[in-house]
């Protein structure tokens, strides 16, 4: 059973905080793919706290500038194009108004009419609750080689 999952009584004032947290934690990630496929630099720069900081293939970027530059490099470079991203598996511990997660994730291409892997790894994450949840760090672990068409 998940943690904070363990509060039995229905009527405990915590109970409905702790889900709801859960469940807007995975709301972000689900915002963030969403605005990566979009794609938007500037909507999956805002998933962040203003000085978040995204960890790529050994480059630490920070703040929303960064962040959104990086993703409009992609963007420019084609590397976003007809790519869905998706992510599974998370396991989130709250800690107040602070979390940790870790998920596993995939890119998908559609290539000549079939969809196929292109890539996969693991998102590591700091998250943060101040006017919603926020990415105060994500790290991002590619699986294997990162294919020549993710760099376009």
């Amino acid at each position: 059973m998940c943690k904070g999952f363990e509060i039995a009584d229905s009527e405990h004032p915590l109970r409905s905080t702790v889900v709801d947290d859960y469940e807007a934690i995975r709301q972000l990630f689900a915002e963030y793919a969403h605005a990566m496929d979009a794609p938007s630099p500037d909507g999956v720069a805002e998933l962040f706290h203003p000085e978040g900081t995204f960890e790529l293939l050994g480059e630490v970027l920070q703040g929303r500038e960064r962040i959104a530059a990086m993703v409009r490099q992609y963007q420019e470079g084609g590397a976003l194009t007809g790519v869905k991203h998706i992510t599974v598996n998370s396991v989130i511990t709250l800690k107040g108004d602070r979390a940790s997660a870790v998920s596993d994730w995939l890119v998908i291409h559609a290539d000549g009419g079939a969809w196929r892997v292109m890539a996969a790894g693991r998102y590591e994450d700091e998250l943060i609750r101040s006017d919603r949840w926020r990415f105060s760090r994500r790290r991002d672990v590619i699986s294997g080689d990162v294919p020549p068409e993710a760099h376009r």
